[in-house]
């Protein structure tokens, strides 16, 4: 899937692989291996996983706003229940303070509270039905997917300045004059 949170492991030794916040900043500086933070074949070569060894390697995905965890692939032992306890309790602040892209794509609802990390400046929410009331987009957004909002919430008077890519269905633009 290689949506954010991705991991793998190596259930043999124990060990979770991933890109943390500085390996990601890292890469926003330098890339030339075109690695994604959030691709398991580009987390497997980062780490020394090369060709045969990665497919040794589980593959887990997860989001820490709703703490669901995702297996993609078991290779070996199945360690999954270790790997979703290490994650439930892992802090992820600094790597969300490193994410500009974010696909939230499969959620239709968002969990109440949520808070978007501020450097974010693109955000795809393409399967949510409505918004939380209260909830404030990152003033730097730039592309926002809302393809399948059905209405604004009550109170609700605009979104953030500098957006160049606003994705709303026709009916809801039509209704709010967008």
């Amino acid at each position: 899937m290689c949506n954010f949170f991705s991991c793998d492991s190596e259930p043999s030794t124990g060990k979770i692989i991933f890109f943390d916040a500085e390996a990601r900043m890292k890469l926003r500086e330098s890339n030339p291996n075109n690695y994604n933070p959030d691709s398991h074949t580009s987390i497997a070569d980062y780490h020394g996983y090369k060709g045969a060894a990665e497919d040794k390697l589980n593959k887990y995905e997860y989001c820490p706003f709703t703490k669901k965890f995702t297996i993609d692939q078991i290779n070996g032992e199945d360690d999954s229940n270790r790997v979703k306890k290490f994650l439930d309790n892992y802090d992820f602040t600094d790597i969300l303070n490193t994410i500009q892209n974010l696909n939230l794509s499969s959620l239709q609802a968002l969990p109440k509270g949520l808070v978007f990390p501020k450097g974010i400046q693109n955000l795809n929410l393409s399967s949510l039905q409505a918004l939380p009331k209260g909830l404030v987009f990152p003033k730097g957004i730039q592309y926002l997917n809302l393809n399948s909002l059905q209405a604004l919430p009550k109170g609700f008077t605009k979104f953030p300045e500098g957006i160049q890519y606003l994705y709303l269905n026709s009916d809801l633009k039509r209704k709010y004059n967008i």
